[in-house]
């Protein structure tokens, strides 16, 4: 996947809805922020996709057969950075995600009443009501990452 694939923005937007529509945080997003982090940490440890760091890897993967860790492979400092860099990828994709839900509030609040008249909604129907939406966020590319 590419850099601008990576959907860390669409993990984080279950918390930015819950966030702008609640008023606070609940445990509903724990899953989606745990898989968030360990794709960011992937990013910037595996990927070489970090500013940061560049095209180092400060990690091996384990052997994901039997469940072994990865192993960090750089120094104590590093590993400190890697926090940080994480850290900043997290939370520029959740103020990106928190941009699309304002900035489509309307749309979203349209497919709601839809969804509370007919309970389903096909993909042509759904499609039909963020095309505009969907196009711009295309040429956008991913908001979150450099």
């Amino acid at each position: 996947m590419t850099k601008s694939e990576l959907l860390i923005t669409t993990l984080l937007e279950g918390r930015a809805t819950e966030e702008t529509e609640l008023g606070e945080e609940s445990t509903g997003a724990s899953n989606d922020i745990e898989q968030a982090t360990k794709l960011a940490r992937s990013m910037v440890t595996q990927y070489g996709m970090s500013n940061k760091f560049g095209m180092r890897g400060l990690e091996s993967p384990g052997n994901q057969y039997l469940d072994e860790p990865n192993v960090f492979t750089a120094s104590d400092a590093s590993s400190a950075g890697v926090d940080e860099e994480i850290s900043r990828i997290i939370l520029g994709c959740h103020e990106a995600a928190l941009s699309l839900l304002r900035e489509n509030r309307d749309t979203l609040s349209e497919v709601a009443e839809y969804l509370i008249a007919h309970e389903t909604i096909t993909s042509v129907r759904f499609m039909e009501l963020f095309k505009t939406e969907l196009k711009a966020a295309a040429a956008r590319g991913s908001p979150c990452v450099e």
